[in-house]
């Protein structure tokens, strides 16, 4: 069973990003069910998109993600609950580890930048933008912001 582990942190500063010529990709999002259980959620990047189910967990979740056609995924944004989100996601690899950054767009403006971990153990040296960490907060769970 897959496991996903992530760290989840509020950036304040993203003029790093232009300083250092980061490109990033549109995403948009939406959730066909969402409870503090689960949620399925449908991610369209670029002309690709993907159907997610994960479980639901602070720090360690379940999740099973798997390709689908790009016109199904726009059909299925129509039946999503809440708000779709649309955010760009930047990959920036910082002291060692892959980190995902997201400028969200709405619902809300905010940064949140995650990093995968292999295990809950693992230490990390953080970004210095990487400014408060909001793992397991569930104000900053995305599915909680589509639905907010």
């Amino acid at each position: 069973m897959p496991k996903e582990i992530e760290r989840k942190f509020i950036v304040d500063d993203i003029r790093f990003l232009l300083e250092e010529a980061h490109s990033g990709e549109k995403i948009i999002q939406g959730y066909l069910a969402a409870d503090d259980n689960k949620s399925v959620r449908i991610r369209i990047k670029g002309a690709s998109a993907w159907i997610t189910i994960k479980s639901g967990g602070e720090f360690i979740r379940d999740e099973y993600q798997y390709s689908i056609p790009i016109e199904d995924a726009h059909s299925m944004m129509d039946l999503c609950e809440g708000e779709i989100i649309c955010k760009t996601r930047y990959n920036i690899l910082c002291k060692g580890k892959y980190w995902a950054l997201d400028i969200f767009k709405s619902p809300i403006k905010i940064a949140l930048a995650e990093v995968e971990l292999n295990d809950e153990d693992e230490e990390i040296e953080l970004p210095i933008w990487a400014c408060k960490e909001v793992t397991g907060d569930p104000k900053y769970y995305n599915k909680n912001i589509a639905m907010a």
